[in-house]
């Protein structure tokens, strides 16, 4: 094979230049998939447990412990009570929230009542926005994507969604770091 000079290089070998660049490929993959993997762990391992507190009644706390969705008394360790609120991917400004104790349960509203359970990917009614209460430090509203005028509040006891008035206290909640 002829042996061509490129202006500013040495003496260049197709053959020799390509089995470079393919190693230099294999090289940067193999890279690319360390550095993935590194992000992921991290990301895992930096996952934030939350309680959901009641304004209201600030014994009452969002879990699953015991039947479905319920507001009420809990124990500290329960991950029953603890939720992951997880950005959704390429919608701003939304997030899902997603139970610790059992990871595929999340709140939506897709059979009309809130709930924890299973939900499909694009569900709107699985997406929620916190609002911060406006003058209330730590305070925040949980409205839902699908029903815009839904927030989640304990009004009759225990969760439910619906239109609020802007003074519950029963649709406002304290977003905690669980310990």
């Amino acid at each position: 094979m002829p042996r061509e000079r490129t202006p500013g290089s040495t003496t260049f070998t197709p053959g020799l230049a390509a089995a470079a660049t393919a190693r230099r490929g294999a090289l940067l993959r193999t890279l690319a998939l360390g550095v993935s993997l590194l992000l992921g762990a991290t990301a895992a391992s930096a996952q934030t447990y939350n309680w959901l507190q009641s304004r209201w009644k600030p014994d009452r706390y969002l879990n699953i412990e015991h039947r479905g969705l319920q507001a009420g008394r809990i124990e500290p360790g329960w991950h029953s009570a603890m939720w992951v609120i997880e950005p959704v991917a390429g919608e701003r400004g939304f997030v899902r929230i997603r139970n610790r104790w059992k990871p595929e349960q999340y709140l939506h509203i897709e059979n009309g009542d809130v709930q924890s359970g299973p939900i499909k990917s694009g569900w709107h009614s699985a997406m929620w926005t916190i609002e911060p209460v406006g003058g209330e430090r730590g305070l925040h509203r949980i409205r839902n994507r699908w029903e815009a005028d839904h927030y989640l509040h304990i009004e009759n006891g225990e969760p439910e969604v619906g239109p609020i008035k802007s003074g519950w206290h029963s649709a406002m909640w304290v977003i905690r770091t669980a310990d």
